[in-house]
């Protein structure tokens, strides 16, 4: 009886297999719902009830604690926004178990209430690197478009332009090309590490017209960049 996941799963197993009250358990030590001794199955639905909601706290105050770190490094603005929406989930995990917005967290220099540091640290923080991240989209979006826009949001560290220059918003959209090179954990047979490169092809409407992959013992020419 103290392993929250597993107490549910098999409380869960036993109801919806109608099993008999013959079926029992040894409780070693008295634990809150719960005394010590011998007891039916079903007696261990209100220790279970406990176990799992103070889980769920425990829980809830460790990813509010992550997103209150994820929020106030950097000056809040590159912040992993999933561990932050994990503190929302884990909220929301602690409500449906039972526990009260109101009850009181002093884990982690926390000392509030669930709804209060839910919403100071997790849906605050959530709002606000989301706007840090919509401000720091805005040139781009501005001025890239269709496939152009979608693979600078998803390769945003990795895109690289000839001569290694500034990835200004004016540069990514007037390059026809734009390259990804990447270092693999391999050798060639001379000792250089291999080199991937990819290149994205576009046209005048930010449409991807080609992709190409090529590998290279060492870092690639300047030809390959052209």
């Amino acid at each position: 009886m103290n392993q929250p996941s597993r107490c549910a799963d098999h409380l869960k197993a036993l109801t919806e297999a109608n099993a008999p009250a013959s079926i029992t358990f040894t409780q070693a030590e008295d634990i809150p719902g719960l005394q010590a001794g011998k007891h039916a199955w079903m007696d261990a639905r209100e220790a279970c009830a406990v176990i799992v909601r103070a889980d769920r706290v425990i829980t809830f105050a460790r990813e509010a604690n992550y997103a209150r770190s994820e929020t106030t490094r950097n000056d809040g603005v590159t912040g992993n926004t999933a561990l932050v929406k994990g503190c929302l989930n884990a909220y929301d995990a602690a409500i449906k178990a039972g526990v009260p917005p109101t009850e009181r967290i002093q884990e982690w220099d926390f000392d509030g209430t669930m709804q209060e540091i839910r919403d100071e640290y997790c849906a605050a923080g959530l709002a606000k690197l989301n706007a840090a991240k919509e401000a720091a989209e805005a040139p781009y979006r501005k001025v890239l478009k269709n496939d152009k826009l979608a693979r600078w949001l998803e390769l945003t560290s990795y895109i690289d332009l000839p001569g290694g220059v500034e990835l200004t918003p004016a540069r990514l959209a007037a390059a026809k090309s734009w390259f990804q090179d990447r270092a693999e954990a391999k050798y060639c047979a001379n000792g250089l590490q291999v080199h991937t490169l990819r290149r994205y092809t576009f046209n005048a409407q930010h449409k991807q017209v080609g992709y190409t992959v090529r590998d290279y013992c060492g870092r690639p020419p300047a030809s390959a960049w052209r």
